[in-house]
Parts: C-alpha cells; structure tokens; sequence
C-alpha cells in the first residue's frame, strides 16, 4: 500500500492510488486502507471513510474480473484528495488491524457463499434424512434434522463472546514458519 494520506490542521490529504475498489464506479464514499504515518508496517495505515465526489478523486477503469459480477471492480486514483480527520475510522494507525479483522469474516462468507446452490441443498437434504442404520442415528435418535440441531452452534468473528477471534490470535505450542517480530 503506497497511499498517504497527510495530516494537515484538521484534514488529511491523500495522494495515491486504489486497485479493487469494489462498487468502484458507483459508489457514494470508499473505505481507504492508506499509510497516515512513517511507522511499521502494521501499524502506519488508518482506514479513511472517504467520500467518492471530492475534487481529486479519479475513477480510472472498472477492472473485468472472472467472477462475482454482482458488483463492480474499479481502479481509483488520488490527486490531492482533502478529507476531514473526523472521517478516520477507529484509531489512526490501526487500519491494518481493523482491515485484517474484516478480511477474515469475508472470507468465511464468501467460503459459505460458494457451499451453497445445488451442493448445499443436497447436503441439507442428505443431513435432513438420518439413515436408519447409521451407527450415529442410532446413538443419537433427536428428531430433529442435524442441519438444524448444529445451526446455533456456528460461531462467527463477529458475534460477542465469539472466541474464534480468541483461539487465532494464541500462539500455537510449536512455532511454525518465521516467529513473528513487533
């Protein structure tokens, strides 16, 4: 990410560019992931609520793409963009937090999105209708069909009291891969 966006008195100005934007070209305001400080990595972006119309903001192309054409891609580029401090979302410098966080819960429904259609439902059919010689029907004889029985157990990141954020962020008894260095 090579956007910056400057504090200059009570605004920021953003020079820069944003691939991916989706609803890019019809959008009212965009959610910017830009570096606010010179600091690491991790802990230089905020993320900006920034409004599409401001003099400075250039919708460059909307990108073709091989899927999800429910809604559009596009290509934005920032000449000089002012945009009130007031419009940072959470705490400055931590956008990179915030944007991984969000990262996570898309994808889960994105992976739930793809499982449905004809897959889902025959799976939902298949779980509706216990086996009668299945060794778990006849431990566990609940009328009830599993696809029901297990729908409040699922958990997402964003649920309070959700630990699945909890159980991520412990560090796994043995390391894997390169130890991470603050």
């Amino acid at each position: 990410i090579k956007t910056k966006a400057v504090k200059k008195g009570d605004e920021y100005v953003i020079n820069g560019g944003k691939m991916w934007t989706t609803n890019g070209t019809q959008a009212d305001w965009m959610c910017l992931l830009a570096n606010t400080s010179d600091g690491p990595p991790h802990r230089n972006k905020s993320l900006i609520c920034l409004p599409m119309n401001l003099p400075g903001v250039h919708v460059a192309r909307k990108i073709n793409k091989i899927g999800m054409w429910s809604s559009d891609t596009a290509e934005v580029f920032f000449d000089d963009v002012h945009v009130p401090c007031k419009n940072i979302i959470g705490q400055e410098g931590m956008g990179f937090t915030y944007q991984m966080l969000q990262f996570q819960e898309e994808r889960l429904w994105a992976v739930a999105n793809k499982s449905g259609g004809p897959f889902y439902e025959n799976q939902v059919q298949h779980s509706s209708e216990p086996d009668p010689n299945s060794i778990r029907t006849k431990r566990n004889s609940s009328p009830e069909p599993v696809s029901n029985r297990h729908q409040n157990q699922v958990q997402t990141p964003s649920e309070p009291g959700s630990n699945l954020h909890q159980n991520q962020t412990k560090t796994p008894s043995e390391p894997r891969g390169i130890p991470y260095q603050d």
